[in-house]
């Protein structure tokens, strides 16, 4: 009985795939200037203008997205199709009064972040969106410059996918267990 469970945990072994690691896009290694399509972690900008300037502190001299007057930029899965969820992303409000930044999803998210709520011209902010469910499983999310002034948008943050197969590491460890009890207990 044992030498099936084992043989069932190693085909179980030999077909699971690790976990892929969380995911924070940051721009880096982008050419800055004009808009350009932009792929990082796995999802893809379809115009992002990519700037050294105004960016997270916490990153000195790393580039950012940027927006200005009325630009928008959709961010959407280099696979077609596929879901993504983000859970936090670093901004930045500059220039002419009122600055402000639009955020959407396909699921009906919207966000407004106001230069009365959130100041101008600051070291930024980080929004998390973790728990939104707005933000969750979507096909596309964009960033727009809804303001007069301009906006830097960094750090995106995406979680980690856990593949289901890594879930067959645990019933199997139980499984195992289980029955190493069970015989322990026949065996008293």
């Amino acid at each position: 009985m044992i030498f099936k469970y084992g043989l069932a945990a190693a085909l179980l072994v030999g077909t699971v795939a690790l976990p892929a690691s969380a995911a924070t896009i940051t721009f880096t290694g982008a050419n800055g200037g004009d808009s350009i399509g932009y792929t990082e972690a796995g999802l893809m900008f379809d115009d992002a203008r990519i700037q050294s300037g105004n960016c997270n502190a916490s990153a000195s001299g790393a580039p950012c997205m940027a927006l200005n007057k009325k630009e928008i930029s959709k961010l959407t899965s280099e696979t077609l199709g596929a879901l993504f969820t983000v859970t936090s992303f670093w901004f930045k409000l500059l220039g002419a009064s009122p600055a402000e930044l639009t955020v959407k999803s396909s699921k009906g998210g919207n966000l407004v972040l106001t230069e009365a709520v959130y100041g101008n011209n600051n070291d930024g902010k980080t929004y998390n969106l973790v728990g939104n469910a707005l933000f969750a499983d979507i096909e596309w999310i964009t960033f727009t410059n809804s303001g007069k002034g301009n906006s830097r948008v960094d750090d995106i943050g995406t979680p980690a996918a856990v593949p289901l197969p890594a879930a067959g590491w645990l019933m199997v460890a139980g499984l195992v267990g289980l029955t190493a009890l069970r015989r322990k207990r026949k065996a008293i």
